[in-house]
């Protein structure tokens, strides 16, 4: 189930980018950004709400295996959630620690995350399995990542129930901010409506400002404790192993 896929995953990213430390940030279910917009991801709640509540019990009792047993046991050091601030915050603050030469990855399928591209730090969705580097991002939008805030702010976050400019996209908030978007309609609407983005961006801008975290710790993965987990979980762990990566990358791993 929800362990045993997400010890597979973990697993087979690490192979992929030859990561040597990782932090694993985990959702609490509060938000201070309720504080701002109390219907902020309102959305969400509906969808857990109409879930089977046996099915979402067994969900969280394996999410809350995996953070206080199996994560540990294998020899993770750096297992985060802080109530009040959400994983993506809790990533992009780690990112802030990251100084070249170090490298990192960012494993996520959310899209809020772009903002915390730099140099060393890359982006890859583990749905879509495509990586996003700085070079490719500003090939792409011509704007530098820390613009991408700005731009959710105007266009809005339909899963997060951040409501944008009305008829704003994410391509032309972009090409306002790029100079690309042609005067017309949507650039008027746009300078019409800065208030919008001014009301939005504490909702998007990573991270939420007041959170501490400890400091990153190296982990001390043993192969013990994976066949202490394998064992208690009563899988084979040849089972977990995917395809391994001719080509590691160097550095860290977020």
């Amino acid at each position: 189930g929800v362990a045993f896929g997400g010890l597979r995953d973990l697993e087979i990213l690490q192979e992929l980018f030859g990561a040597t430390i990782t932090v694993l940030a985990f959702d609490t279910g509060e938000s201070l950004r309720k504080k701002i917009l109390p219907t902020y991801k309102a959305g969400r709640r509906k969808e857990l709400d109409e879930a089977g509540v046996e099915e979402l019990r067994v969900f969280y009792e394996q999410i809350d295996r995996l953070k206080k047993n199996l994560l540990p046991l294998i020899g993770y050091k750096n297992i985060w959630e802080k109530p009040g601030y959400e994983a993506d915050d809790i990533v992009a603050a780690a990112a802030q620690r990251i100084i070249t030469p170090d490298e990192a990855v960012i494993i996520s399928a959310d899209n809020d995350l772009l903002q915390c591209i730099r140099r060393n730090i890359r982006f890859y969705n583990p749905s879509s399995k495509k990586q996003i580097t700085l070079q490719s991002f500003l090939e792409q939008r011509r704007i530098n990542p820390e613009q991408w805030a700005s731009v959710k702010a105007l266009a809005g976050c339909k899963s997060d129930n951040v409501p944008g400019i009305d008829g704003i996209g994410e391509k032309s908030a972009t090409g306002w901010f790029s100079g690309a978007l042609k005067k017309g309609k949507k650039f008027d609407k746009i300078n019409a409506n800065l208030d919008v983005m001014a009301r939005n961006l504490p909702l998007v801008k990573l991270p939420y400002p007041g959170l501490v975290l400890p400091e990153i710790q190296e982990d001390e993965i043993t192969e013990a404790g994976k066949q202490a987990v394998w064992v208690e979980l009563g899988i084979r762990s040849g089972r977990v192993r995917g395809v391994r990566s001719e080509k590691k990358v160097e550095g860290g791993f977020i």
